[in-house]
């Protein structure tokens, strides 16, 4: 499910940022990540509908099977829009040459520049690959980390958040028999679980829709330092209250993080890619792609899924209750919220160098 997800988001990324001017790939971001709120929302409220108490549930053989037909049809709607929706054209063969005209005694001259262009020209290889890894820019380094930390606070809340509602708020027990009294109040909690990453998503596509207006009143550091922050109060109170409707009205702030997270470090990346020292930042002098780049930032994600697989379980025994993923939550988005404040680059001094148009042909004489 991760390789699929990851397949399918990454290529949007890089398509949108490649068809989209510098001026509107801000306004993409939003977009993109509206409507993966929007999406989101529609499917928890799937996952929230009780089916096994309608005659469709009944008849499609219960509340699994009525969610995954609906996911089966999603996907296969969107592979088919996905097919239609952008045409492929082949990429036309053709050699650039770099020439300058230089003006002496009245006569005009024409040469041929070689250098860099053939090594922006280089066919990508595994190694350069690598390379563009291990040598990244401090800028992109440090927005990595960041991203991580984010990811590593939303992922613990987003991966046992219903686990959450049914075993504290409803004081339900996965374990107990499928009869009793608490394995009903588990579900039912899961089922409320739903309703609030309902809510969550619908937060996260209406703050994505007004991020753009917010943008031009705040910078991107306080914006940052906003999404962690209510995230991590959000989180630490749900655990300090028993009231469903406070709980459930938190996950507003789930909602801010989640959006933060899908826009502001590609439009960070974006910028990054306006200052042709950080294009030009290789170790081997070969460009750096926006596309790798991109790649590295939704790593992050994957990275920080893997960490919360193997930490909460210890860490859920050692609390003893399902509070411990909250208060984990809680901590590391108080650290993402000091270290995007301190470490994360928000501007990258320009170049001294000149453009090529700019630089003088001939020096000294």
């Amino acid at each position: 499910m991760d390789f699929s997800a990851d397949s399918a988001d990454n290529p949007s990324h890089a398509y949108m940022m490649d068809v989209c001017s510098p001026e509107d790939q801000d306004r993409g971001l939003n977009i993109h990540a509206l409507l993966g709120g929007l999406g989101g929302g529609f499917g928890y409220v799937v996952g929230g509908i009780n089916w096994n108490k309608t005659k469709f549930g009944n008849a499609m053989g219960g509340q699994l099977r009525v969610i995954y037909t609906f996911t089966s049809i999603t996907l296969a709607i969107t592979t088919v829009l996905t097919l239609i929706s952008i045409p492929e054209r082949p990429l036309p063969s053709f050699s650039k040459k770099k020439v300058a005209n230089i003006l002496l005694n009245g006569v005009k001259y024409e040469s041929e520049l070689n250098g860099s262009t053939e090594l922006s020209n280089r066919p990508l290889s595994m190694k350069l690959l690598c390379s563009s890894i291990c040598h990244m820019p401090k800028a992109l380094r440090n927005l990595c980390i960041n991203h991580f930390l984010g990811w590593l606070s939303f992922e613990g809340m987003l991966l046992f958040y219903t686990d959450f509602m049914g075993e504290v708020i409803f004081q339900g027990d996965p374990k107990a028999a499928h009869n009793s009294e608490e394995y009903q109040r588990y579900n039912a909690g899961v089922t409320m679980g739903c309703w609030g990453m309902c809510i969550y998503a619908f937060s996260a596509a209406f703050y994505s829709a007004i991020l753009e207006k917010l943008e031009e009143h705040f910078s991107i550091r306080t914006l940052y330092f906003i999404a962690y922050l209510t995230f991590g109060l959000g989180t630490g109170l749900a655990t300090l209250s028993s009231n469903l409707y406070i709980i459930l009205s938190l996950c507003i702030t789930h909602g801010i993080l989640f959006s933060t997270l899908c826009i502001l470090p590609y439009s960070l990346l974006c910028d990054y890619y306006q200052n042709k020292k950080f294009v030009s930042s290789s170790s081997d002098g070969s460009k750096r792609g926006m596309g790798v780049d991109i790649s590295l930032l939704s790593c992050q994600y994957f990275l920080a899924q893997i960490l919360v697989s193997i930490v909460m379980g210890p860490l859920t025994s050692m609390v003893g209750s399902a509070n411990g993923v909250m208060y984990f939550s809680s901590l590391m988005s108080f650290v993402g919220c000091f270290y995007s404040s301190l470490f994360v680059i928000y501007d990258i001094p320009p170049s001294g160098d000149l453009d090529d148009e700019e630089q003088p042909l001939l020096i000294n004489i």
